[in-house]
C-alpha cells in the first residue's frame, strides 16, 4: 500500500478520536493528519483535499476534515493551504505542539 495512503489512514483515527470525544456535537469531522514529516515529497493542497473529501463520503453527513499541525510550516505555506482548502470545502481542525504536548483548537468551518 502506498506511504501516502498509509499515512492519511493513520490521520483519520485521531480525527475519529475528536469526533468520538466532541459530546457536544452531532457532527462527524473525517480526513487526515497534516505535517511536514508525514510526507517526502509533500504532496499539493488539491490532493490533500481529495483525500480529505474521499475519507468523508465513507461517512455520509461528515464534514471534509484536515487536521494541520501548525508548526510544522512557515506561516505563508500555512495561508496557502487553508485559502485552497476554504475554497474547497475542507475544514480545518489547527493543531500547535508546545514542549512535546498536543493541543488541539477548532477554527473557522467554511
Amino acid at each position: 500500500m502506498d506511504k501516502k495512503v498509509i499515512t492519511a489512514l493513520y490521520g483519520i483515527v485521531f480525527l475519529l478520536l475528536i469526533t468520538i470525544s466532541n459530546v457536544y456535537s452531532d457532527t462527524l469531522y473525517a480526513g487526515l493528519e497534516c505535517a511536514e514529516y508525514h510526507f517526502w515529497p509533500f504532496p499539493s493542497a488539491s490532493w490533500l483535499t481529495e483525500v480529505c473529501h474521499s475519507m468523508a463520503s465513507s461517512f455520509p453527513g461528515s464534514i471534509p476534515t484536515i487536521n494541520w499541525v501548525v508548526n510544522s510550516f512557515d506561516e505563508s505555506t500555512n495561508e496557502e493551504f487553508f485559502d485552497y482548502f476554504d475554497d474547497h470545502g475542507v475544514a480545518v481542525l489547527l493543531q500547535v505542539s508546545l514542549e512535546g504536548q498536543i493541543f488541539s483548537k477548532k477554527i473557522s468551518f467554511y
